[in-house]
C-alpha cells in the first residue's frame, strides 16, 4: 500500500480527511455504502479505503437496518425470557398488565385512552405476539422494577389500570384522583429559616429549592472577587460543569474503591470508581432484556466538591454540612458518622423506599445531568402516617424497614395517605423532613447527586424516638444521638456563659457613662430575642433549642440513675479504659444499638473484645448466661453528668433572665424544673428507670440460688422463680412473663417499670379459663377468635402497662366473642417528639401560686360515647390516630392552643378551635362545648366530668378510674369517700355517636 492513501467513496486524499483506520470497501458492502452515500453511488471503487467520515455514514445506515431487523426478533426473544423467569419462579404470573409500545408516547391520558380501546379488537387477534412492543412506563418504574418481581414482591395490580401505567408525573399531578400532591418549590435566593422550618417541622412537608447551581457560581465569583461581567460568568459556568463531570471523577477519583449495588438482585458489586463509570458511560442500551443496573451509591464525595459547595458565600449556613447548625459535628472527631456522598446512576437505576439514619434531615442536590431530560422522581411520604405505610408495604409483600423495594407508581397511587411528588432536575436542591420515607427513581440519562444528612435541634426530638425502633429491628444507631445531646447541651451552655460575660461587661460599662431608664432596659432586652447575635445567633431560637436538649437530657440521665437498696456505686460499677478519642464508640451485640454511657460488659467470652449488652436488653432478659461474668460499666461518672446537667439549667435561667430583662416570668430552677418536666410522659415517682429494673432483675437471679423464691402464676397456675413474674400494685396477683407476653402481648420489663402497674384482672380483661367464665365468655371461641391471632398483634405491641383492655375495636359490639383482635395504642404512650417539642414556643407564666396556671398539655387522649343508651353504659373508645383528630382542628388542621375544644352536634367526629367557629360563623348552639381540664392529666374533658367538692377540681373519666389524683386532691382528702366527687354527666344526645361518626374517629 502507498503512503498516500486516497477514499475510494468520496474520492478525498490525506490532506482534505482523516484515516485512523484501514476501512475497506469490499463486495458484501458496497450496495451498503451507495445505499448510505447515494451521493457517490457511482464513483465508489471495490477494493478501495474508506476515510471514517465514510464510514461513518455507512455504519450508522447499517445499525438503522439492523435495529429494524431486531424488531421483528423481539417476539421469539421476549417469549424465551418469560419462559425461562415462568421456570425460575412459579410466583410469576402474567396479572402484570403490559402496554403496547405505540402508546408510549402519548401526552393525553384521554388520548391514549381512547386508542387503547379502540384497538381493542386488533390487540385480542396479535395477543400473542404483543411482547414484541413491551415497554416499561414511568409508572413501572423501569425494566429494574420489572425484575424485581423475583425478589417475592406481591404488588397489587389488580387496583390499576394500563392507562395507569402509561401516565408520567405531570399527569399523575394533574388528574387529581389520586394520593400524589405536587412538592412545593421555591427559589434558592428567597429561601429563609423561618420558611425551611415551616416546612420540615411545621407541616412535615418536603421543600425544593431551584437554580442553587446558579447561585453557587455566583458564590464563587464573590470568593475569588472576580468580575462580574458576562464574560467571567460563562467562564465559570464551564468550570463548574467540568468540575461535576463524570470524566472528573473518573480522572481524579478513579483508584476509590467503589461498592455499587445491583438494582435487581440488591447485591454489592466491587470495583474501582473508574471501572464503575466506564460501566456506566457504556451503558447505552437501556432496552436490552440482560442489562445489569447498578446504582453507585454511597460513594465519598471530593474534597473540591465538598469546598465548592460549602465553603461558598451564597450556600446558607444552616444547610452546611457539619457546620455550626449541624450538631452531628459537636462530638469528637474519631465517633462522628461520615454521610457526605454521592450518588452516580443510569436510567432506571433508583433508591428503594427508606428513611434517613435516624430521622435526621435530608439534603440532595442533583449537580450534574447529561441531558435536559435527566430527571429524579421523587416520591415522599409524611412521617406522620408511618404506621399506613408499613401496613401499605406489606400489603404489597414488601417491609419498609429493609430498605429493599420500590413501590411502582401505579400502584402507590392507591395508597391511603399523600404520597408528594417531583421530578427532580439539574441544580434543583431537595430538603426532606425527619424520618419521611421517601423513594428515588433515576430516568432519561445520567446524572450525579451530592447528598447529606445534618441534625437540628428541632429534628433531635424525631432522632431520639426512632432509636426504640432501630432496636428493635436490630439496626445500628450510626449517629449516636444520646451523646450528641450530651455534648451538644454542653456547648450550648458554653455559648450562654460566653453571651452573659460579654452582655455583663457590656452592661457594666454602659452604666459607668450614665443612668438609663427602665423602660430603655425593657425594650432593649425585649429586642434582644429578635437580633441576631454573633454567639446565639437568633436569641429566640437558641432558648427553644436549649429547652429541647434539656427535655432529651432529662429523660436519659433518668433512665442512667439506679435507685435500688442493694446497688452501691463505688462498689459495683467500674469505668471503661476506653481514651477520650474511643469513648461512646460501644454499641450492644445483640440489639445494636448505640452505648452512650452506662451498660453490662462480660469480659470472659469467646469474643476478642469482650460481650457488652446495653441496658434494655439486661432488663428484658438477655445475657443470663453470662450472670457470673457481668459487670455494670461506665464512661462518665452519672454524678458528674448530673452536676452538668444542673450547671446547664442554670446558664438557661440566667440567659432567660438576661434576654427577656424584668418581664421574665422564670425566677428560680424551680421554674425551669417545671418547664422541662412537663414534657414527660410519667412520673419518676411512680416509674422504675430502666438500669434498676436491669440491676435489679441481674441481682435476682444472682442470689435466685440462696432464696429459690417461687411465685404461683394466675395465668398457667404454675410455680416459676420469682423473677420471671410481675406483681398486681392492687390485688398482688402475679402472671409470669410467658404469659403476659403470650396471652396479652405485654412485655415484663414494661409491666416491671411502673410501680402501679394494675393486671388484667383488674381491668376486667383476664382472659383464663376462670375469669372468662365469670364474665359469662365462651372460652372456645375466645381462643379461636382472639388467642388464635394474638401472633399478629405483637410485632405491634398493641398494650402497654396502664392499657390492657383488649376488647376494644374499630367496630361496636355487644360481646368479646364478635370482637376482632385490633392494634391498640396505649393510652400511656404518646410520640415523645410532640412532648420534646411542645411548648418551646409559649410564654408560660410560670409564678401563678395555683394549679390550674401549670402548663397545659395538647393531648386529647379519650372519647367517651354511650355504647348501651337504654342502661346508660359508658365505654372509652380510644382515638387511635394518635390523637389526632380531637387535639386538631378539622378546619384549620392545626393543633388547638387552648384546652376549649368546640365538637359538632351532627357530625361528632368533627372538632373546632375557637377561631375557626368565628370565623366560618359557626352557630355556638349547633356545637358541644368542653372547656373543663382534667387538674390530673391537663387533658380537655370530652364527656363525663368528675368534680371534687371540696377542692373544686376536675377529673376526666380515666384518672378518675385509675385513681390518678393530684396533690391538691391528695392533701384534703381525709376519708375515702366517693361521695366527695359529683359525676356530671352531659346530655345523652351529646354522648351518643352514630355508627358512621365512630368509623370516622379512626
Amino acid at each position: 500500500m502507498s503512503d498516500h492513501r486516497i477514499c475510494s467513496v468520496c474520492g478525498k486524499d490525506e490532506n482534505n480527511t482523516i484515516f485512523h483506520r484501514n476501512y475497506k470497501v469490499k463486495e458484501d458492502n458496497i450496495e451498503a455504502y451507495q445505499a448510505a452515500l447515494p451521493k457517490y453511488a457511482n464513483t465508489i471503487k471495490l477494493n478501495g479505503l474508506a476515510c471514517d467520515k465514510c464510514y461513518r455514514q455507512y455504519y450508522l445506515y447499517k445499525k438503522n437496518i439492523e435495529e429494524d431487523e431486531n424488531d421483528s426478533k423481539t417476539v421469539s426473544k421476549r417469549k424465551r425470557k418469560e419462559e425461562q423467569q415462568e421456570q425460575e419462579s412459579s410466583r410469576r404470573t402474567s396479572s402484570r398488565s403490559r402496554k403496547p409500545h405505540k402508546y408510549r408516547d402519548m401526552i393525553n391520558i384521554d388520548e391514549a385512552h381512547e386508542a387503547l380501546t379502540t384497538n381493542n379488537t386488533k390487540k385480542k387477534k396479535k395477543q400473542n405476539n404483543t411482547d414484541n412492543h413491551i415497554d416499561n412506563f414511568v409508572g413501572m418504574c423501569g425494566t429494574g422494577i420489572e425484575k424485581v418481581g423475583k425478589l417475592d414482591f406481591d404488588f397489587d395490580e389488580s387496583i390499576t389500570t394500563s392507562v395507569d401505567k402509561a401516565r408520567t408525573v405531570p399527569q399523575w399531578l394533574k388528574f387529581g384522583d389520586s394520593c400524589f400532591e405536587s412538592i412545593d418549590t421555591i427559589d434558592f435566593s428567597t429561601a429563609t429559616d423561618e420558611i425551611i422550618d415551616n416546612y420540615l417541622y411545621k407541616l412535615g412537608k418536603p421543600i425544593v429549592l431551584t437554580n442553587a447551581l446558579k447561585y453557587l457560581n455566583e458564590g464563587m465569583l464573590i470568593r475569588e472577587e472576580a468580575k462580574m461581567d458576562n464574560e467571567t460568568i460563562q467562564e465559570y459556568n464551564r468550570k463548574q460543569k467540568t468540575l461535576f463531570h463524570l470524566n472528573y471523577l473518573k480522572d481524579v477519583c478513579g483508584d476509590t474503591l467503589v461498592t455499587p449495588r445491583d438494582n435487581v438482585t440488591f447485591k454489592d458489586e466491587s470495583m474501582t470508581l473508574r471501572e464503575y463509570i466506564q460501566f456506566v458511560q457504556k451503558d447505552k442500551n437501556i432496552r436490552s432484556l440482560d442489562r445489569k443496573l447498578l446504582y453507585g451509591k454511597d460513594i465519598r464525595c471530593p474534597e473540591t466538591w465538598s469546598d465548592y459547595l460549602f465553603n461558598n458565600p451564597k450556600f446558607p449556613s444552616r444547610f452546611v454540612y457539619k457546620g455550626k447548625s449541624d450538631i452531628l459535628a459537636n462530638i469528637q472527631p474519631t465517633i462522628q458518622p461520615i454521610n457526605l456522598m454521592i450518588y452516580v446512576g443510569n436510567s432506571e437505576t433508583y433508591t428503594p423506599a427508606h428513611k434517613d439514619v435516624c430521622g435526621a434531615l435530608g439534603h440532595n442536590l442533583m449537580v450534574y445531568a447529561d441531558n435536559d431530560r435527566t430527571h429524579s422522581i421523587w416520591c415522599v411520604m409524611k412521617y406522620q402516617d408511618l404506621d399506613k405505610i408499613r401496613k401499605f408495604f406489606q400489603k404489597n409483600g414488601a417491609f419498609l424497614d429493609d430498605d429493599n423495594c420500590f413501590i411502582p407508581l401505579h400502584v402507590l397511587s392507591k395508597a391511603p395517605f399523600t404520597v408528594y411528588l417531583h421530578e427532580q432536575k439539574l441544580g434543583e436542591l431537595i430538603l426532606l423532613p425527619p424520618s419521611s420515607p421517601h423513594q428515588v427513581l433515576n430516568l432519561n440519562g445520567k446524572s450525579i447527586k451530592v447528598a447529606w444528612n445534618t441534625l437540628s435541634c428541632l429534628s433531635l426530638p424525631y432522632s431520639y424516638e426512632i432509636l426504640n425502633e432501630y432496636r428493635k429491628f436490630g439496626k445500628y444507631q450510626i449517629y449516636r444521638i444520646k451523646t450528641v445531646t450530651y455534648y451538644t447541651m454542653i456547648k450550648y451552655k458554653e455559648r450562654a456563659l460566653t453571651y452573659l460575660d460579654t452582655h455583663q461587661n457590656s452592661t457594666t460599662s454602659s452604666a459607668t457613662n450614665g443612668e438609663q431608664s427602665n423602660t430603655t432596659t425593657v425594650s432593649t432586652a425585649s429586642n434582644n430575642n429578635q437580633q441576631e447575635n454573633p454567639i446565639l445567633g437568633k436569641p429566640d431560637r437558641f432558648l427553644k433549642d436549649f429547652l429541647i436538649l434539656l427535655r432529651i437530657f432529662d429523660d436519659i440521665l433518668f433512665d442512667e440513675n439506679i435507685t435500688s437498696e442493694t446497688f452501691n456505686p463505688s462498689k459495683h460499677v467500674k469505668k471503661f479504659p476506653d481514651d477520650q478519642s474511643n469513648m461512646h464508640s460501644r454499641y450492644c451485640n445483640h440489639c445494636k444499638c448505640d452505648i452512650f454511657n452506662r451498660c453490662f460488659h462480660a469480659d470472659e467470652t469467646d469474643i476478642d473484645d469482650g460481650y457488652d449488652l446495653c441496658i434494655d436488653c439486661v432488663a428484658e432478659g438477655r445475657g443470663f448466661g453470662y450472670t457470673d461474668t457481668l459487670h455494670l460499666y461506665e464512661h462518665l461518672n452519672v454524678n458528674d453528668m448530673g452536676k452538668e446537667f444542673e450547671s446547664s439549667k442554670s446558664a438557661y435561667l440566667k440567659l432567660h433572665q438576661a434576654l427577656n430583662g424584668s418581664s421574665d416570668t422564670m425566677k428560680d430552677l424551680n421554674d425551669v424544673n417545671q418547664l422541662i418536666l412537663s414534657s414527660r410522659a410519667y412520673s419518676s415517682d411512680t416509674t422504675l428507670s430502666i438500669t434498676t429494673l436491669a440491676w435489679n432483675n441481674l441481682y435476682r437471679i444472682r442470689n435466685f440460688g440462696k432464696t429459690n423464691n417461687h411465685l404461683y402464676c394466675h395465668q398457667c397456675r404454675e410455680n416459676k422463680p420469682d423473677y420471671t413474674f410481675s406483681t398486681c400494685s392492687k390485688c398482688n396477683i402475679n402472671y409470669c412473663n410467658q404469659c403476659l407476653w403470650d396471652r396479652y402481648a405485654l412485655k415484663l420489663s414494661d409491666c416491671l417499670k411502673n410501680k402501679e402497674w394494675s393486671c388484667p384482672m383488674c381491668n376486667d380483661v383476664c382472659n383464663c379459663n376462670l375469669c372468662l367464665k365469670k364474665r359469662g365468655v365462651d372460652c372456645l371461641n375466645y381462643s379461636v377468635n382472639i388467642l388464635s391471632k394474638m401472633d399478629d398483634l405483637k410485632d405491634i405491641l398493641p398494650f402497654n402497662e396502664g392499657d390492657v383492655s383488649g376488647e376494644q375495636s374499630n367496630d361496636q359490639v355487644d360481646s368479646v366473642n364478635d370482637s376482632k383482635p385490633q392494634p391498640i395504642k396505649s393510652i400511656l404512650e404518646v410520640k415523645k417528639a410532640k412532648q420534646l417539642l411542645e411548648h418551646t414556643s409559649d410564654t408560660i407564666d410560670l409564678s401563678c401560686a395555683d394549679d390550674n396556671c401549670k402548663n397545659q398539655k395538647k393531648k386529647r387522649k379519650l372519647i367517651i360515647i354511650n355504647k348501651n343508651p337504654e342502661n346508660n353504659r359508658l365505654k372509652i373508645i380510644h382515638n387511635r390516630t394518635q390523637d389526632q383528630l380531637v387535639s386538631i382542628c378539622c378546619s384549620c388542621k392545626r393543633s388547638i392552643p387552648t384546652q376549649v375544644v368546640y365538637q359538632s352536634k351532627t357530625e361528632k367526629h368533627k372538632f373546632y378551635c375557637s377561631y375557626c367557629l368565628n370565623r366560618e360563623k359557626l352557630n355556638r348552639a349547633d356545637t358541644i362545648v368542653y372547656d373543663y381540664a382534667c387538674d390530673s392529666c391537663h387533658t380537655t374533658i370530652i364527656g363525663v366530668r368528675f368534680h371534687h367538692i371540696s377542692t373544686q377540681c376536675d377529673l376526666c373519666q380515666r384518672c378518675y378510674i385509675s385513681n390518678n389524683l393530684p396533690e391538691t386532691i391528695t392533701k384534703a382528702k381525709v376519708n375515702d369517700n366517693e361521695k366527695q366527687f359529683e359525676i356530671i354527666i352531659p346530655p345523652l344526645n351529646d354522648l351518643q355517636i352514630a355508627k358512621e361518626s365512630v368509623k370516622n374517629l379512626f
